[in-house]
């Protein structure tokens, strides 16, 4: 993306919507938008080769795809790509589906304006690229292929500011493990290192795809959440638990401790003082066995 110009790709069917995203991205002064409108998913999937966009917009409603897995189909085909959503619908059960699915935004049709909807872009073309910058910069743990510390901060930084914009409620979950030492001391280091990937897998699999994964200690994990309920803590931290018998490995030798906090809409907390906040309730938390 230039620093005034943004592509766009736009997949609508429907031509009013798309005269009045046009209109709306016309419509804001000193941002320079070049919008390609595709009317089906597999027109726009094509549009994707050999073209330089900075984003896609993404109707739910195509003639050849819809719902959830048009996002899901999308993002596999331009997983650096940032996708927003389009709904007509005022459910945030499809929002959240929608982000859980790669998206990095939705907006709903109806409730959008031209400020609004050229915030969000940028908004969501910044977050993509700092998403890639960490990744290109090998900001990951190797035993794990999670977030390292400083990757969890720095993403975790700018999801906290989105959630204060939509005025979102958010879960930091923080585990932390014991036992490990006596593994890698009777079994070795590389034993060890095969316990923490495997754990890795299992965290992927319990956590939507956009939820924050990372290691941010020797023993520690920690996932931020965004858009939870008001019992997303409780419900995020029996998850983890259920899915630790899944860790067969030496389950006699390992003990973990879950804690989650919640952090209401609103409020304005840095991802620094969020995680010492889990940190400490997760002092307080007995341990469990795998």
């Amino acid at each position: 993306m230039e620093a005034a110009h943004i592509n766009i790709l736009l997949l609508e069917d429907d031509p009013g919507d798309a005269a009045l995203i046009r209109h709306m991205l016309g419509g804001v002064r000193g941002i320079p938008v070049h919008l390609e409108r595709a009317q089906r998913l597999a027109d726009g999937l094509e549009l994707l080769h050999g073209n330089n966009f900075d984003l896609i917009l993404l109707d739910l409603s195509l003639p050849d795809s819809s719902g959830i897995d048009t996002v899901a189909r999308m993002h596999a085909r331009a997983p650096d790509m940032p996708i927003i959503v389009l709904t007509g619908h005022d459910d945030e059960a499809i929002g959240a589906s929608a982000i859980w699915a790669g998206a990095q935004d939705y907006l709903v049709k109806g409730q959008v304006n031209g400020p609004l909807l050229i915030r969000s872009i940028r908004y969501a073309i910044s977050r993509q690229r700092c998403q890639t910058a960490i990744r290109q910069q090998s900001l990951v743990d190797e035993a794990t292929g999670l977030y390292n510390r400083h990757a969890f901060l720095t993403l975790a930084q700018r999801d906290l500011k989105l959630a204060r914009r939509r005025n979102e409620r958010v879960v930091l979950v923080l585990i932390r493990r014991g036992g490990l030492g006596r593994v890698a001391a009777t079994l070795g280091h590389e034993h060890g290192q095969r316990i923490f990937a495997d754990f890795a897998q299992i965290l992927r699999a319990a956590f939507r795809e956009t939820d924050l994964i990372a290691r941010v200690g020797p023993d520690e994990f920690a996932i931020l959440a965004l858009d939870v309920s008001a019992e997303g803590a409780e419900v995020l931290a029996s998850s983890v638990q259920k899915s630790l018998p899944m860790l067969t490995s030496h389950q006699d030798w390992l003990s973990f401790r879950v804690a989650a906090v919640t952090q209401e809409a609103g409020v304005d907390i840095s991802a620094r003082e969020l995680l010492a906040k889990a940190d400490a309730a997760c002092h307080v938390t007995q341990p469990a066995n795998a």
